[in-house]
């Protein structure tokens, strides 16, 4: 990731509008994106497309190594994929702290 850069400057940046609107999405505004669960229920957005992606391929990574095999994935990695890994920690991040002021 981008030194120096904080989360929030990074969102900021024009090539990152699909991700700010899939966080800042109504029909998902409880859910926490990055996961299984809302990829699930129709998010499409970069940060719910990565997570699914990561989860394939570990699922294959994994059925490979099982069989013996040495996994070779064929999707490439996008060029921001770094960033979103960032943007899901931070959003799950963001999350707790919400949650954890609410139940104060």
């Amino acid at each position: 990731m981008q030194d120096d850069l904080t989360i929030e400057q990074i969102l900021e940046w024009p090539e990152m509008a699909d991700v700010i609107e899939e966080l800042e999405s109504i029909k998902f505004l409880t859910r926490q994106h990055g996961s299984r669960a809302t990829a699930a229920v129709g998010c499409n957005g970069p940060l719910c497309r990565k997570a699914e992606r990561d989860r394939q391929r570990e699922r294959n990574e994994e059925k490979a190594t099982a069989a013996g095999r040495t996994y070779v994935p064929r999707q490439r990695l996008w060029d921001r994929d770094e960033l979103i890994d960032a943007i899901i920690e931070w959003h799950k991040n963001q999350l707790t702290e919400g949650r954890q002021e609410r139940a104060v």
